[in-house]
C-alpha cells in the first residue's frame, strides 16, 4: 500500500509539473508515461526502497516552489518548510539532491534574468541557504552524517584507503 501512495504521488507531481512548466496537457501526460513506465518506479510498486518515500517529496516540493500565484503565500512556505525539513529527517542522499536541484533553480532563475535583464528575482537565495545550513546542522550535530561524507570523500581521493595490507599480502602470494 506505501509503494502504490508513492508511484500515485510522483506520477500526480510529475504530471502538474508538465503541464505547469509546458502549459500543455500532453507533454504532462507523456511525463506521468515516463514516470510510471520508469524501471525504478516498478521496482517501488513490489520492493520497499529505503529513499523511495523521501523521493516523492522532492516532486511536492518542487512544485509548490514553482507555483507561486497562489493567493495562500504564508501556508505554501510552512508546508515548503515542513516538506524540506522532513527530506532532511528521511534520507541523506536525497536530501543532498533536493539541495543540488534548489542551488541549480537557483542558479537557473539567475542566470535567465541576466540574459532577459529582468531585475525581479523568481527564486531567492533564501531557500536554498536555509536547506543547505539545515541539512548539515542535522548531519554535524544529530546524525554523525558528516563523518560518514568525510569519509566518502577520502576514500573517493586516496588510493591508500583500498590498499591494505591484506591485498598486499594477496598480491605477493600471486607473485
Amino acid at each position: 500500500s506505501v509503494s502504490i501512495a508513492q508511484i500515485v504521488c510522483n506520477v500526480l507531481f510529475i504530471y502538474l509539473l508538465g503541464i505547469f512548466t509546458t502549459k500543455n496537457n500532453r507533454v504532462g501526460l507523456f511525463s506521468a508515461l515516463m514516470v510510471i513506465l520508469a524501471d525504478h518506479h516498478i521496482y517501488m510498486s513490489y520492493w520497499s526502497i529505503p529513499n523511495g518515500f523521501a523521493a516523492v517529496i522532492i516532486p511536492i516540493v518542487l512544485y509548490l516552489i514553482l507555483k507561486k500565484k497562489s493567493k495562500a503565500r504564508i501556508e505554501r512556505i510552512f508546508i515548503i518548510l515542513l516538506l524540506l525539513l522532513a527530506l532532511i529527517f528521511a534520507h541523506s542522499i536525497t536530501s543532498i539532491c533536493m539541495s543540488i536541484l534548489l542551488i541549480s533553480m537557483w542558479l537557473l532563475s539567475e542566470g535567465h534574468n541576466f540574459c532577459v535583464n529582468n531585475k525581479k528575482t523568481e527564486i531567492s537565495i533564501i531557500l536554498p541557504v536555509f536547506y543547505i545550513s539545515a541539512m548539515f546542522t542535522w548531519w554535524s550535530y544529530a546524525s554523525g552524517h558528516i563523518f560518514e561524507l568525510a569519509r566518502l570523500i577520502k576514500w573517493g581521493f586516496s588510493r591508500d584507503v583500498f590498499i591494505t595490507q591484506a591485498t598486499t599480502d594477496i598480491w605477493t602470494e600471486y607473485v
